[in-house]
């Protein structure tokens, strides 16, 4: 399924490094700008006495509100359809109870379907990933060490993000 029917961010995944020295970080955040050519925007270095650190793992506040929207709607009416189909063949297929009332049945399939699809588009919009991701970084920064995290648009921008900073000497994490 395209991510665009699904996701209102544009970067679907995130990249992380985590060093133990600031210059380190900086020094990775640089190559990754001017190696893996990402706007500077995108590349952040995160550290202790950053201010921001949440808001800068989390930079697309408008497209995750749009991730929520459309992951609900989306999988909620795929979910309605699938119920109306199951309740069709339960019909079809001579089920007594679903063939006794079909409308019932249709309409309470329908009814489960779309709770269970807009479920999945609840569970797609908490990000397990990302969250994953963010509490090792959060974790890191608390400890004094220092990260540079960057938000590709793209896969090829991911695979060059990952390429530069596992030639940097970081501990590099990722995102799905």
């Amino acid at each position: 399924m395209p991510h665009s029917i699904l996701f209102g961010e544009r970067s679907l995944t995130t990249v992380a490094a985590l060093f133990g020295q600031a210059q380190d970080a900086r020094d990775a955040a640089e190559h990754v700008v001017r190696d893996a050519r990402l706007p500077e925007k995108r590349v952040s270095v995160l550290g202790p006495g950053v201010p921001g650190v949440e808001r800068k793992l989390e930079p697309e506040e408008r497209g995750i509100v749009h991730t929520l929207i459309k992951s609900h709607v989306t999988l909620g009416v795929l979910g309605l359809i699938v119920g109306v189909l199951i309740g069709a063949v339960l019909i079809l297929a001579g089920v007594g109870w679903a063939a006794a009332s079909p409308f019932f049945t249709i309409g309470l399939a329908a009814v489960f379907g779309a709770v269970g699809g807009m479920m999945l588009g609840g569970f797609i919009s908490m990000r397990p990933d990302r969250t994953l991701l963010d509490t090792k970084v959060e974790s890191a920064v608390q400890e004094g060490r220092w990260a540079v995290v960057v938000h590709p648009v793209d896969h090829g921008e991911v695979e060059r993000a990952m390429d530069v900073l596992e030639h940097s000497n970081g501990e590099v994490i990722h995102s799905l």
